[in-house]
Order: structure tokens, then sequence, then C-alpha cells
């Protein structure tokens, strides 16, 4: 591997694993085990699987619980309540506060807050996952909670649908699942429509906002480009030279055949996006897999 870092790529390395352990012995990543970190980091062998272990934790982006307790608030506090008509909803209070009520009257006939659901995840991923959260860390109230097979039968007093997701990377899953869903006559024009996921890739959003304008887009965070783990390298490194990142490539295929995963589809996520990008409860799916896809020889730092 050509090394730009002037052979102090151990170096690195180790002030790297130094900086992480401290974050979670300090609990600051209280969520992340730090036996399972040791595990993981054992893997890396050689001096180039160490440089690639350095990057990879160096450009990881970990939400603790407390953290997606915080974008979980921002997203009704702030995004979704600036992106819809407050006003036209004639609601009896602030977007978050009727939401928490326990007795929210007629406000609970306008809203109906549905979970974006996948038939490649099980009900404890993605968007029912964030219902249970918006439930237990903000207090959202069951009664506005729907699920998506039930906008076919919505009355004339809904107004406001929230479609919650933890993390849109390319937008085809979300397209996928509204498509499956509106209803046979389409999405009626007397309801605002908002997805509201808590990350968000740049690419998922330009082809959402593309393919589906009715759709009001609402994230807590958003994922640049540059963010990607090999492509957005050089942007991140500026004195890293192409041969160094095709080298870095290299050595992560390399490493994914070494630990079993010859076989593995979307070697560098869904979509390729190359995230480094994980929240307590779970990797998105377009996170690199190296962090989160396990198998009877490999333990890796996280879960999907």
């Amino acid at each position: 591997m050509e090394d730009f870092m002037e052979g102090k790529g151990i170096e690195f390395y180790e002030n790297v694993l130094i900086s992480t352990k401290t974050l979670i012995s300090s609990s600051l990543w209280k969520d992340v085990n730090l036996k399972s970190l040791e595990t993981w980091v054992s893997y890396f062998e050689t001096y180039d699987e160490k440089v690639l272990c350095g990057f990879l934790l160096d450009s990881l982006i970990y939400r603790t619980n407390l953290q997606t307790s915080s974008l979980l608030f921002h997203a009704l506090d702030r995004a979704v309540s600036q992106a819809v008509n407050v006003e036209k909803l004639a609601l009896s209070g602030p977007l978050r506060k009727v939401l928490i009520k326990k007795y929210p009257g007629v406000d609970k006939d306008k809203i109906k807050i549905i979970p974006v659901i996948r038939d490649v995840d099980p009900p404890t991923k993605s968007g029912p996952l964030v219902a249970r959260l918006y439930k237990k860390e903000v207090g959202v109230n069951d009664k506005f909670m729907a699920w998506p097979w039930l906008m076919n039968d919505f009355s004339d007093k809904v107004k406001l649908v929230v479609f919650i997701d933890d993390f849109v990377g390319t937008g085809e899953q979300f397209l996928e699942f509204l498509e499956r869903f509106t209803p046979a006559g389409g999405l009626r024009s007397d309801i605002e429509y908002v997805y509201a996921p808590l990350g968000a890739c740049t690419k998922g959003i330009e082809k959402i906002s593309s393919e589906a304008p009715s759709i009001k887009l609402c994230y807590s965070e958003l994922i640049e480009d540059g963010s990607k783990f090999f492509s957005g390298f050089r942007l991140r490194h500026k004195k890293a030279s192409p041969e160094f990142v095709a080298d870095l490539k290299a050595t992560y295929l390399a490493f994914m055949d070494k630990v079993g995963h010859q076989k593995l589809q979307n070697k560098f996520g869904y979509g390729d996006l190359e995230l480094s990008y994980v929240f307590s409860h779970g990797a998105p799916n377009a996170t690199l897999p190296i962090f989160w896809a396990a198998n009877e020889k490999y333990f890796p730092l996280f879960s999907r």
C-alpha cells in the first residue's frame, strides 16, 4: 500500500484505537461494547489491514441512544413542524406537544404517523423500530400511529401523514414502499405527506424529490457525498493519492474475503454508498458491511 502517512500508519492506527476506547470507557459511547471492539480489531493483522482499521474507526459516525433521541426531538420540533402548514391543521398547540398529549382529543384524527416497512426487514428494524423509539423517547401517543395498509381507510379528518424511518440511502426502498401502499386512487390532495427519516443521504433525497415531488422531505441529519468512505476519502484527506485509495479499497476487499464474505452482496453497502454511519440500535444497510456483517468466523463491531 502506497503510504502517504510517511510510515506512520501503525502509529495512526494505535492513536485512533486509543481514542475509540476512551470514548467507550468514558461512557460517551457507552452503548458500544469494549470487548466487541477488541475482538473486531483483532481480525486486522497486517500493516495494510491495521491502516484500514484506523481509517474505518476514524471515519465512524456513531449515534448513541442520547444522540438518536435528540434526532427524534429535532424531527418533530424543527424539521416536520417547519415543513407543514401548522395553521391549516388547526391543532390545539405546537405539533410535538399535541403528539405527546395523553388525551389528544380531535387532534388524533388529523395526524397519522406511519412507519416505513420493508419486506426484507423484520419488525425490529427501520420504521417499526423508530415508531417504538418515538413512543419511548419522545412520548408520542400511540393513538397517532397507523400501519401503512390502513391508508385506504383514512377518514376525511386526516390532514397530515408523516412517514417515519431511521435512514434513507438510495431512496429506492422508500419509493417501493410508497408504490406498494399508496391507495388505488393515489395520494389525497387534501393531505400533506411528509417523509421524515432521522438520517438521509444526498442521493436518496434527490431521487425521492424527483420521483415523488408531492412528498415533503424532512430529515434530522444529512449525510453528504464526502462521507463516502472510499469515494470521499480524498475530500477528507487532501494528501492521499488516487493510488492510495485504490490500495485501501483492495485491502478492504481482500479482508472481506479473508473473513468469509467472498459471496456477500453489496460489499460497499447498499447502493455502493460506502457509509460508516451507525445508530446504537443498528447499522443501516448502506453502511459498509465490514462494520456489521457477521458469520461463523467473523464477529463485527455492530449489528444490523
